[in-house]
């Protein structure tokens, strides 16, 4: 169950589609409740000035007559008494001549996706949608929601009758309740919520975090024509990674390549190249939190209790992993094991984060610098994060490049969950 927006095939805009063919294949058939919704549905769709009450009125006179779709169009074109505009009688004409043409394209072989084309291309639904919404947003996920379902359509290859019928019938939750459905949502959809497991697929460089560019800038109403240095980005990535992660009440799941050691990464990689595992997952220090983190679990079972303090000892420099088992997990731990944990003494230093890999900056070609929380030179006056570039790019050109690359080379890796 996706969150947020209708199942695919079932949008608005698809829908439209399907109801020119349903309307049309039923014009000789007695008008039904369900044929004055799809009716209603494709009236002004292109705009005809067609008053829904009108309309209305019409489909209602003829469900009550016991009159085919046919019919009834045809009486009201005869009684033009019955609209409220002027031209209403020449467009409803207009109307039914179409659905007349598409009646006679109906033959059972007819492809799904030609006729779908035809049709789209006769009436002008995506001229329509970028007429009424303007150029933007609206329009353009409007007109390019027509071209994939046309699309999908032909892929399916399947007749017309068939394709109607794999649509009506399509339900990704099976008919299930919510609590029997995997619910997928975008992060920022997420907040606030919890469940007992979490999924986060893709985690990796430039997904999660998403690479950056000048064109997308973080908006600040304190200093809106300011331009957000380059820590800004990765900042905002960071903190919507945790909150993903954050939402698991039990187990999570993160789905990325495995994490290569000492090797330069590259967050769009060129066609059929795997990409790298997102540096998140070297931030949190996955493989040592892994490890002690199974050794707990074989512990609290009463096994290998002697291996938890000898990871806990190994890992002694990563204070705040060690120490939260000392301080908040040994007390759920068997009582035998608490004194040996309580000996495990953390190193005097805390070990400096250091990435493993070298990753691209998010806005400008070329590997990152491994940052250091902790290092810092006085005499040349940096700090960790001074790697980060602060300037802000200008070149569109090669923001364009790197943004159609970062489109185009999304290729099928081999996921597996951590």
């Amino acid at each position: 169950k996706v969150e947020g927006r209708s199942p695919f095939l079932q949008t608005g805009e698809s829908q439209v589609l399907l109801n020119y063919v349903r309307i049309a294949a039923e014009m000789d058939q007695s008008v039904s409740e369900e044929t004055c919704v799809q009716f209603l549905s494709i009236g002004n769709k292109p705009n005809r000035y067609l008053a829904r009450r009108d309309l209305e009125a019409m489909l209602r006179s003829g469900m009550s007559q016991g009159l085919s779709l046919s019919e009834t169009l045809d009486a009201a074109i005869k009684d033009s008494a019955r609209f409220t505009r002027d031209t209403a009688r020449d467009n409803l004409m207009d109307l039914t001549s179409v659905l007349d043409e598409i009646r006679g394209q109906l033959k059972p072989q007819a492809l799904a996706g030609a006729l779908l084309a035809r049709i789209d291309d006769a009436v002008g639904l995506q001229r329509h949608y970028a007429d009424y919404y303007g150029p933007g947003e609206a329009s353009l996920t409007r007109i390019e929601t027509v071209r994939k379902f046309i699309d999908y359509a032909h892929m399916t290859e399947m007749r017309w009758p068939q394709f109607l019928d794999h649509v009506d019938n399509t339900d990704t939750t099976w008919g299930q309740p919510e609590t029997q459905c995997l619910t997928m949502m975008t992060i920022h959809k997420a907040k606030g919520l919890e469940f007992d497991y979490v999924f986060i697929p893709d985690c990796q460089e430039g997904f999660l975090p998403v690479m950056g560019s000048s064109e997308d800038p973080t908006f600040d109403t304190r200093a809106p024509d300011r331009a957000p240095k380059a820590a800004e980005w990765i900042e905002n990535e960071r903190r919507l990674f945790y909150v993903g992660a954050t939402r698991a009440r039990k187990e999570l799941f993160i789905g990325a390549p495995a994490i290569a050691s000492g090797r330069p990464v590259r967050s769009a990689p060129k066609r059929n190249q795997q990409r790298a595992a997102s540096r998140f997952l070297e931030e949190m220090e996955l493989s040592q939190t892994q490890e002690v983190a199974y050794e707990m679990r074989r512990a609290a079972r009463g096994q290998g209790s002697n291996r938890l303090v000898e990871v806990c000892q190994r890992w002694s420099r990563f204070h705040h992993i060690i120490g939260r088992v000392k301080e908040e997990y040994a007390r759920m731990l068997p009582k035998k094991l608490r004194p040996l944990l309580a000996q495990v003494e953390l190193s005097d230093a805390a070990r400096p984060f250091r990435y493993q890999q070298e990753y691209d900056s998010p806005f400008q070609r070329g590997p990152s610098v491994s940052p250091s929380r902790t290092e810092r030179s006085e005499k040349q006056g940096r700090t960790a994060w001074n790697h980060i570039d602060t300037r802000w790019p200008r070149q569109q050109s090669t923001q364009a490049r790197t943004r159609r690359r970062l489109h185009a080379s999304a290729s099928e890796s081999d996921e597996i969950p951590f």
